[in-house]
């Protein structure tokens, strides 16, 4: 199999494959890696790889600089389809690396498959995945109105991520709210340096808790905005809830250094006034 070239290389990347009689159920998958750059093909040896398998397919992701191959069909039967694979994988500095996804919004994923295509959306820097043939089904069903979305997650950082539940603190609706105080002593390395950032979660999404009126100082950040407690509460289940996360303030790196980030002590403080 093919994928688009990599900008940044100038090179095409070839991976696995079958050789045996054309259209042969049994011929042998195949899984090395081959690289085209200045006229000629080039044979690599990476010092990890995806099984051998055919079907696979490859696209490159902009954000990430780096090619990823998604599902195929390993050996161990003529039955392409009982053999169908759901593993993910990265090329990135010479070497494949097995990708472990993530699921945050709980909808699955492909499953496992092959013949499908992929291509990448470089406007939104993802890969867009369609159709394909699934595993263990009666006739093997094509899958014509299957599509999926992978975020490679360029600008992801890791990040620990605290919930308060402000209603259990028995604190009085009427009461007027002068500062809060997030202690959080933690520590993060990246791609860009150390150093730490603090986010709040503000009407559906997380936004670095500067915008909101908050300043750092030696022992975390303060807020002293009357209406700030008010703006970043909100309701799940019987509940009101205060979310904070910390994460690296330099870019997340790529594989293999991304960034990584640690807590010691973390606590909030919130200062009212009693009507």
């Amino acid at each position: 199999m093919l994928a688009p070239t990599v900008p940044s290389h100038d090179q095409t990347l070839l991976f696995a494959g079958d050789r045996g009689p054309i259209n042969s159920a049994c011929a042998e998958p195949l899984g090395d890696t081959y690289v085209f750059e200045d006229g000629q093909w080039r044979a690599l040896t990476p010092a990890h790889a995806p099984s051998a398998r055919r079907g696979a397919v490859l696209a490159f992701a902009p954000g990430r600089d780096a090619l990823f191959l998604y599902g195929g069909s390993s050996p161990g039967s003529c039955d392409a389809m009982l053999d169908a694979c759901d593993d993910l994988w990265e090329w990135q500095d010479d070497d494949w690396h097995a990708i472990e996804r993530s699921d945050p919004e709980g909808d699955g994923d492909p499953g496992p498959r092959l013949g499908h295509v992929m291509a990448s959306d470089l406007a939104r820097g993802e890969i867009v995945l369609h159709s394909g043939r699934f595993p263990n089904e009666p006739g093997a069903a094509d899958a014509p109105w299957s599509s999926w979305i992978w975020h490679p997650g360029a600008e992801a950082k890791p990040a620990q991520v605290a919930t308060f539940d402000f209603a259990s603190a028995s604190v009085p609706e009427a009461a007027r709210t002068r500062s809060l105080h997030v202690v959080w002593r933690g520590a993060a390395a990246s791609g860009s340096g150390d150093g730490v950032e603090l986010l709040a979660w503000f009407r559906g999404r997380f936004v670095p808790a500067a915008q909101l009126g908050f300043k750092r100082d030696d022992a975390g950040w303060s807020c002293e905005r009357a209406d700030a407690l008010g703006e970043l509460r909100y309701t799940r289940g019987d509940s009101e809830k205060l979310t904070f996360a910390l994460v690296p303030a330099g870019v997340n790196a790529t594989h293999p250094g991304y960034a990584a980030i640690t807590t010691d002590q973390l606590a909030l403080q919130v200062q009212y006034r009693l009507p």
